[in-house]
This record gives structure tokens, sequence and C-alpha cells, in this order.
């Protein structure tokens, strides 16, 4: 995936300039900043949430122009926000099929996605969750985090975007997440990675993700494996 040129503006708040990001494929990179600096705007742009008003995506190096989530996610793009958007109500096959829910004669497939949602676990090395059926409000947040990660990525997705995902985690969520990133990474390149990590301040954050991950500057946790300018506003609606 690749960003030239975008603009966004919120009325007289200019907050992307001229970005320009280029996502390797099988990395994870982290686009590091301070608040406001742009990063989750840059985020909904690739995400369908935000048109650009000026720029150039390129997804597998032609021109595209989601319009919305779900014309990203049919792209292979999807995205693990802030707030995670998951339903504390509801257990964890339920969250991971939310709006997707596999129907056989006319009913929902329990077996099946229960099966699904389980598989999916065991290939991310997902071993802290003891039951697919617990509901979410029981899970600690590292679990929590674990689930929507799961739920990126069990649609086949080809870029996982991860919202500021440590910032309200302690250091043994926070290491858990970071290996769970590192492992989506493993099983897209087929082979171990040593991430590396950078550290801009505003309004010049660095970034290129393929497991891309949004984070503080105060909390630098994820990595970055290549350097390409995101020029950014100085503050911008979360």
């Amino acid at each position: 995936m690749r960003l030239a040129g975008v603009h966004k503006s919120f009325g007289a708040v200019h907050a992307l300039r001229g970005v320009d990001l280029t996502v390797p494929s099988a990395a994870v990179t982290a686009l590091v900043g301070d608040n406001g600096a742009g990063k989750s705007v840059t985020v909904k742009v690739v995400a369908g949430t935000h048109l650009p008003d000026e720029g150039q995506m390129f997804w597998e190096g032609r021109p595209v122009h989601p319009r919305t989530p779900r014309e990203a996610a049919a792209l292979g793009i999807e995205v693990v926000y802030q707030d995670l958007a998951l339903c504390d109500n509801l257990d964890v096959v339920q969250n991971m099929f939310l709006g997707r829910e596999a129907v056989r004669r006319g009913f929902l497939d329990e077996d099946a996605m229960e099966r699904a949602a389980m598989r999916t676990l065991a290939d991310l090395q997902v071993t802290t969750i003891q039951s697919v059926r617990l509901p979410v409000a029981s899970l600690s947040g590292g679990q929590r985090q674990s689930v929507a990660v799961a739920k990126a990525v069990m649609w086949n997705s080809k870029l996982v975007i991860l919202d500021e995902p440590t910032a309200a985690l302690g250091v043994a969520q926070t290491r858990q997440v970071l290996n769970l990133v590192r492992r989506l990474a493993e099983r897209a390149s087929g082979s171990s990675s040593s991430p590396t990590t950078s550290r801009t301040s505003s309004p010049w954050p660095t970034g290129s993700p393929s497991c891309a991950s949004a984070v503080n500057r105060r909390k630098p946790s994820a990595a970055i494996c290549r350097r390409a300018p995101v020029r950014t506003g100085r503050r911008s609606p979360r």
C-alpha cells in the first residue's frame, strides 16, 4: 500500500499535509507522533473512513479510492481501532463474527463459527483465553486486544492496522500484544522477524507499515522497518 501527496482538512484545521507513505509486505511498522499529529486521521484515510481532499492511494500497484470501511475491507484492509469496537455483552465468537455471521439453512451456524474462531486464535498462538464462549466483559485488556486482532485477520486480510494498540495496557498486557503483532508478521512472511524502532515528533512522524500501528509517542512500543515521511498539521480531530 502506498499514499502519495495526501491532504485532509476539517474546516480550518489542516490535519494532513502531503502525506507520502509506503507500506511493505510482511513487515511491522509504527507510525509515531504526538497527540493530534494526524496518526489516526492517516489510518482512517487508509481504512476508508475519511476521504482525502487531495492525493492518491495505491493498493498492490493500482490506484484505489475506498469510500467506506466495507470497500477497504474488500481490498483486504482491516483496522483495529483504539476502542476495539467489541461488544461486552457478547462472547468471543459472537464478537469475531459480528455483522458477518455464518448462516446455514436460515439459522446461525454456531458450530462452524466456534471452530473458525478457535482455529484463528490457535494460529495466532493466543493461549490466554480459556474459552471462546466467555463474554468479552470478563476478559483483560490484552485478551480483548487479541480478540480484536483475531477478528481482523480472520477474513484473509492483507493489511492489519492497529490504532494505539497498547495505549491503555499494562506492561504484561503490552508484551502480549506486541508478541501477537510479531506473530502476524511472521505469519505473513513465513519466517521470524526482528523489527527495529524509530521515534519522531509532531508534526513530522515517520513510518511504513504492513502490520501497522499508530502509537502515542510516549509509548513507542511497536516497530518500524523503514522510514517514510508523513507530514501532518498541528491538531486534528481524533
